[in-house]
């Protein structure tokens, strides 16, 4: 169905998203030129998520409207993009390693201490280490989305019926875990990232 070098590119494609949640096609495919050097006319480039986006099989998630590509996670893409513009920072580099663990499922890999603390207590909580994956992702998804860690905590401790004796340390745990998680709205930096 694809190239290799397309299975390159859109996995790339699909490891910018992840990270900065949308951006417009066409810087898209400056940063993807970059990185990749693909010597691509925009139109092809353009074609290929097109074809990414409408192929019902393709490992490739996406959504693209009206110029924007996002992530499939992402709520409001015009949100996104409108909080990015009133950052000051340079959009995180990606590589292509990271890309490439994304769409392998190998997230484990791309997660800080503070992101294995929490997946470690929802898998202890739960059980079931595939539960505690999507919880994980829902969760992250959720900050990425503007839930703050409050609001997070507090959706944790009510769905997880976690005990009054634990709620501290739920919500350490929670906002540790906001603060090491990739934001949208910081072009793809974590909090913690961040210069004080």
């Amino acid at each position: 169905m694809f190239t290799e070098l397309e299975k390159q590119v859109l996995t790339y494609v699909v490891g910018l998203l992840h990270y900065y949640g949308a951006i417009h096609w066409t810087g898209l495919y400056e940063r993807v030129k970059q990185q990749l050097l693909l010597d691509w006319q925009q139109e092809d480039f353009l074609c290929l998520l097109e074809q990414a986006v409408l192929s019902e099989d393709s490992p490739y998630v996406m959504e693209f409207a009206e110029g924007i590509c996002f992530d499939y996670e992402v709520d409001d893409a015009e949100w996104v993009l409108a909080q990015q513009q009133e950052v000051t920072l340079d959009f995180r580099p990606v590589t292509e390693q990271e890309a490439a663990y994304l769409l392998e499922d190998r997230h484990l890999l791309l997660w800080s201490d503070d992101e294995k603390a929490l997946y470690t207590w929802l898998e202890a909580r739960c059980h079931d280490s595939d539960l505690a994956l999507t919880l994980f992702l829902e969760y992250a998804a959720l900050l990425k989305n503007g839930l703050s860690p409050l609001e997070l905590a507090q959706k944790i401790v009510q769905e997880l019926a976690v005990e009054q004796a634990q709620i501290r340390e739920t919500a350490s745990l929670v906002k540790k875990f906001a603060a090491a998680t990739p934001m949208w709205t910081l072009k793809g930096w974590r909090p913690n990232e961040l210069p004080q």
